[in-house]
């Protein structure tokens, strides 16, 4: 009997495509990581109130996938000068006319103080060090939270695959300082 079961769990198992595991491991990541989210959404939204389903309809308007607060409204540190960061993921790649819309619609749900900046980026064809920030520190506002996990794996996983090259580009600015300091003097 016990051999039977063990088999049937076997097959059970052999059964599942790849992506349906990858989601269930994302599932069990999500549920563990929304925990310590929860703190980051407290903290922000003491300081930033906005109507979620005017957010909603705005998103859904212009066909966008994720609506993410990131910046130091999303870490909890803002202060009174700081800047409403938002990047944001479409269907498909955001024109710079969509862009200046989302502007004007998120300038009115978040309502930003006089002289408050606000700042909306689109992910689409994105470097890999900004896409590593926005995940690392951002709350999705709009968005199926599984599929924004798959988002951050990807996202943290091109950021991996670049970080040679930013270790390098770190190497060659401090060589070319190294040049300036010892052609100039040191300042």
């Amino acid at each position: 009997m016990r051999l039977l079961v063990r088999s049937n769990i076997i097959e059970r198992r052999a059964r599942r495509t790849s992506l349906q595991m990858h989601r269930m491991r994302l599932s069990v990541c999500f549920t563990h990581f929304s925990f310590f989210k929860e703190r980051a959404i407290i903290a922000y939204m003491a300081k930033l109130t906005y109507d979620q389903k005017q957010l909603e309809t705005a998103a859904k308007t212009h066909r966008l996938k994720f609506v993410i607060l990131h910046g130091s409204y999303a870490r909890g540190q803002a202060r009174k000068d700081s800047d409403i960061d938002i990047a944001v993921l479409g269907d498909a790649p955001i024109e710079f006319e969509t862009l200046m819309k989302l502007q004007g619609a998120f300038e009115n749900i978040f309502a930003p103080r006089e002289g408050q900046e606000m700042d909306v980026k689109s992910l689409h064809r994105a470097d890999p060090l900004f896409l590593h920030e926005v995940v690392r520190d951002g709350a999705l506002l709009f968005g199926d939270p599984l599929e924004y996990e798959e988002f951050r794996a990807y996202a943290r996983r091109a950021y991996e695959d670049a970080e040679p090259l930013f270790r390098l580009q770190r190497h060659q600015v401090m060589k070319f300082q190294k040049y300036l300091n010892k052609q100039y003097g040191q300042a």
